[in-house]
């Protein structure tokens, strides 16, 4: 025999390697000086994996229930985006997630790249566990600079640190997964890369301060020891249990560090959570079939809003998903969408413990059970989080390695193989690799424009706050021809120009304007645009325009003191004292955390002469500050 000769089925190693390290890089890189720099830079490097993986020669499959399953979820998806009011918004996706058909595919390339070269393969696995080494180093570096105050990547002090996920919980929920892929190795082989890389996925966690991430690593922790505790060696169960005592130390000192222990002990998030959770089961409940369609969350949600949910949360950061990916399935897209996510979940599950119980011995025990590990604690992130570019890819992943099926190993032809021999799939024909390799490229050319175009998204932003208007509403267009598909793009632009419009600058008001009207004429339900649209109305003395806006938005959104405080301004500017009055302090009793409805009552009462009123008012905005 040949010295070198490849074995039938096994894996070309530098292929192999390559979809491992596009895979780990979607959790690492980001777009430096872009608007949104966490989201299609990752999807695009998800894209590239599942490109590689095609001429990969593969050693295993996704299992035929779980296939069916998934194609079923797909079919599904499409189907409930054909019903949604906007069909072609739910399939391209919103920002800034955009989980439609090219994120979601993504996604679901990921599952099928593990499945075709992780399982059996020790070679693609120790390749695994060392990017995964390096990639927790690279994670863990912003993530202590962060812990310690500084924001290597921008941000203000008191932002909630991300990272290079941009993500607390996101970053918290990767340094959980690759805790439990690298625990398995520093036990067993104690490899340099594997112990500090260990030691950096614990950091990670720690730092995130997020209780979903801190959960999912310690039921990691339960579930590889769990497995691997018998095959362990007395020296072995000491490094375990010495591991597992430094982890918790780590964790213990972040919970020292203010800003984590503010973020661990603070019940508000808790209490929004469970307003979030039981709105969108109503809302689940009465789209019980269909859901309201994929992406539509964000401006369905707010019609269940109520008086409660005014004064704990507010207005300033819309919810885009339920923080529950059961929830998440189910407003999306109803029992449509609901029925095979969970079937996926289940099914994966049990083949996951299949694959435990079948392995031939401890170290291939040791290899599933950390994959296991680690597609468990993403599970438990996200029942209080959701799915993004850069978590899903690396755990979809996981997901392949963890039920695939090894193939057959080709036999020599005989009379006494034919039987055997007749098992072993065939390769698909060249035809529907090249299909395949075409939607992918397909996927990237919408993949690679839009994020080339967070950099003239983040320009026209920058200048917008610098009041250079026109050079601003080019940066605007050029990332709106980059992005001719996205209702978003234009309604960033009507944002960024209502901020600067509702200071005074009326050039400001007439763009957000524009981009507000080429925004809802995309997307008309968008209840973000409606606003900015009627910021620069007020802003361009429109207020009879802006009061007609504002009326069908508070229909949609009853409880939205933003949408009162505007309204109260229209009414004002158009003579309509006692109506702005009772918008002003109906936002102000929605929201009463809220500077901006006590201003604006102390500037009503002083123009129209109730200098005690407007003295009161003036008073509470102050102490709102």
């Amino acid at each position: 025999m040949r010295t070198g000769a490849k074995r039938p089925g096994s894996v070309r190693p530098f292929p192999a390697v390559a979809v491992v390290v596009l895979v780990l890089c979607t959790v690492c890189v980001f777009l430096p000086g872009g608007l949104f720099r966490f989201s299609w830079i990752k999807t695009v490097f998800a894209l590239l994996a599942c490109i590689a993986a095609m001429w990969v020669r593969p050693v295993g499959r996704l299992p035929r229930l779980l296939k069916v399953l998934v194609l079923a979820g797909a079919v599904c998806f499409v189907l409930a985006s054909a019903l949604s009011p906007d069909p072609v918004q739910a399939l391209v996706g919103r920002w800034p997630r955009y989980e439609g058909v090219v994120v979601l595919g993504a996604y679901l390339g990921c599952l099928w790249a593990g499945a075709r070269i992780l399982p059996g393969s020790t070679g693609t696995h120790r390749a695994l566990v060392t990017w995964a080494g390096a990639a927790a180093l690279v994670l863990a570096v912003p993530a202590v600079l962060e812990l310690a105050g500084f924001r290597p990547l921008g941000g203000g002090a008191g932002d909630r640190p991300g990272g290079l996920l941009g993500n607390a919980t996101d970053e918290g929920a990767v340094g959980a997964m690759l805790l439990a892929l690298l625990l398995p190795p520093a036990v067993r082989e104690r490899r340099p890369l594997a112990v500090a890389g260990l030691a950096a996925a614990a950091t990670t966690v720690a730092a995130s301060g997020s209780r979903a991430a801190y959960a999912g690593a310690a039921v990691a922790v339960v579930i590889v020891g769990a497995v691997s505790w018998r095959s362990w060696t007395g020296p072995q169960r000491r490094t375990v249990l010495v591991a597992s005592g430094a982890i918790g130390a780590a964790l213990a000192a972040a919970l020292a560090v203010p800003a984590v222990g503010a973020r661990l002990l603070n019940s508000s998030t808790v209490e929004g959570r469970w307003l979030l959770w039981g709105e969108s089961l109503r809302l689940a409940a009465d789209h019980l079939l269909a859901g309201v369609g994929p992406s539509r969350f964000v401006d369905v949600l707010p019609a269940y809003h109520d008086a409660e949910w005014a004064a704990q949360v507010g207005t300033g950061f819309p919810p885009d998903a339920p923080h529950l990916w059961v929830l998440q399935a189910a407003t999306s897209g109803g029992l449509l969408i609901l029925v095979p996510a969970l079937g996926c979940a289940v099914v994966a599950l049990v083949f996951g413990v299949r694959s435990i119980a079948g392995a031939g011995s401890p170290a291939e025990k040791a290899v599933q059970a950390s994959l296991l590990g680690a597609v468990v604690a993403y599970g438990v992130v996200l029942l209080t989080a959701f799915t993004t570019p850069g978590t899903a890819p690396l755990a979809f992943f996981l997901v392949g390695g963890l039920v695939g099926q090894r193939l057959p190993v080709n036999r020599p032809k005989g009379p006494r193989n034919r039987a055997a021999s007749a098992d072993v799939p065939r390769t698909p024909p060249v035809l529907v690799r090249w299909i395949a390799a075409f939607a992918a490229v397909a996927a990237l050319a919408q993949a690679v424009p839009a994020t080339i175009a967070e950099w003239p998204m983040k320009a026209g932003t920058d200048l917008v706050a610098q009041g250079k208007i026109v050079p601003a509403d080019e940066g605007f267009s050029s990332a709106a021809a980059l992005r001719p598909w996205d209702a978003d793009t234009p309604m960033l632009a009507a944002q960024a120009f209502a901020a600067s419009a509702s200071e005074g600058n009326t050039q400001a008001g007439e763009q957000a304007v524009r981009w507000a009207r080429r925004a809802l004429a995309q997307y008309p339900d968008s209840l973000e645009s409606q606003l900015a649209l009627a910021v620069g109305l007020n802003a361009t003395h429109q207020e009879g325009v802006a009061r007609v806006v504002l009326d069908r938005a508070i229909r949609a959104a009853p409880n939205n003191a933003e949408l009162y405080t505007q309204r109260a301004i229209a009414s004002f500017q158009q003579g309509d004292v006692a109506s702005s009055l009772t918008d002003a302090h109906h936002a102000a009793e929605l929201n009463p955390t809220r500077a901006e409805p006590w201003q604006l009552l102390a500037d009503i009462y002083e123009r129209t002469g109730n200098t005690p009123e407007a003295q009161t008012a003036r008073q509470n905005a102050q102490a709102r500050r």
